[in-house]
């Protein structure tokens, strides 16, 4: 049996406000990104390439050869010059803006973005307020989210060595139970998603999630998470170990009650081991979309998320699935069981879908 990790993420943030990167391909980049629960854990969805990049410096800067104060191309080509880390050219294109538009919410945005990405989480936090006091649903519409994730990072920074008792929003992780309440209004919910989807990268954003899955009883989408938060690394490992382990417990416990039948994979670490070996195959789907994309941009610079994987898919480059992983018998992973205190719970409905470039804020035309 294979287990169900391809939950459909049912809202879209289709208002313009919600996202905190904004340039003229950003509508129609929300529309066409869609990605299920696995894809989202993995990473595994439309992100643009250095190729792509390139191709918007270029464009921007032939618009500002006729027009220097198009306001538009100073701010496409300021995120561009942002997603290839060119930062001292990206800042000076930004500045531009301030100087004949002062105040703005996205350039305030941006530059957010581009000192959270150069690291300097205080910074990015600073110029998020601002944003924030202009547009106060902006920014992915996560508002407190993005900051507290900022001062997550900012206390990491600050002190590298040390292991956080807290995730980032707040809540300790030694109070974590298999039986932990989720996020219960599906605004949190989706706020979540779009964290994850605007920086992939976070860990613990990975292990938040994986706690809204095990909340929701999707443990198989819990587990995937939690694997996913440890292989990039997150800081406090035996909080994501400690759960991994009591739902391991829960599965072998579930099977024996079922006739005396065991898992497949006889300890946690041998299903972890099999779980990454997955997640990196996963990232190929990317890499795949990143070569083809500069191929296709290099002929058509209008080339979008669309076309680009149709042509995957002509290819033969499609997304990868999970396989069982040997978890015979653990099904699907979703446990029904309801404890006393939990029977009035409701579950929100699944997430988000945003475009890839959801961290940084381009400019309506």
């Amino acid at each position: 049996m294979r287990p169900r990790l391809a939950v459909a993420l049912s809202a879209i943030l289709a208002s313009a406000a919600t996202a905190c990167i904004w340039d003229s391909d950003t509508i129609r980049d929300e529309m066409q990104t869609r990605a299920d629960d696995f894809d989202l854990i993995v990473g595994q969805f439309p992100h643009h390439g250095a190729g792509y990049h390139e191709s918007r410096v270029a464009v921007s800067r032939a618009a500002l050869e006729k027009d220097p104060k198009d306001i538009a191309a100073l701010n496409d080509l300021g995120v561009a010059l942002l997603k290839l880390g060119r930062w001292d050219e990206s800042e000076a294109a930004f500045a531009s803006i301030e100087a004949l538009q002062p105040g703005k919410y996205e350039t305030f945005s941006n530059l957010g973005v581009m000192y959270k990405k150069k690291g300097d989480f205080a910074k990015a936090a600073e110029y998020t307020k601002k944003a924030l006091a202009i547009r106060p649903s902006g920014h992915l519409g996560l508002g407190d989210y993005y900051l507290k994730m900022l001062d997550w990072r900012s206390a990491r920074a600050a002190d590298p060595k040390a292991i956080p008792g807290k995730d980032f929003l707040g809540r300790e992780y030694s109070q974590w139970s298999m039986w932990s309440r989720p996020l219960q209004t599906a605004e949190d919910r989706e706020r979540l998603c779009a964290l994850v989807r605007s920086d992939r990268l976070f860990p613990d954003a990975l292990l938040v999630l994986g706690d809204q899955y095990c909340g929701e009883r999707n443990l198989n989408l819990a587990m995937w998470a939690w694997v996913r938060a440890l292989d990039l690394g997150h800081p406090n490992p035996n909080a994501i170990e400690t759960r991994m382990a009591e739902v391991f417990r829960h599965w072998k416990e579930a099977l024996q009650h079922r006739g005396g039948r065991t898992l497949e994979v006889k300890s946690v670490d041998a299903y972890r081991s099999l779980v990454s070996a997955a997640l990196k195959k996963a990232t190929g789907w990317q890499e795949s979309f990143e070569t083809i994309e500069g191929e296709l941009v290099a002929k058509n610079p209008g080339v979008d998320f669309a076309t680009v994987e149709a042509e995957m898919v002509k290819r033969g480059q499609n997304r990868y699935r999970p396989e069982n992983l040997g978890l015979d018998g653990a099904g699907s992973g979703k446990d029904d069981r309801k404890q006393p205190d939990e029977a009035g719970a409701k579950s929100p409905p699944v997430g988000d879908a945003l475009s890839d470039e959801v961290d940084t804020v381009r400019e309506k035309k």
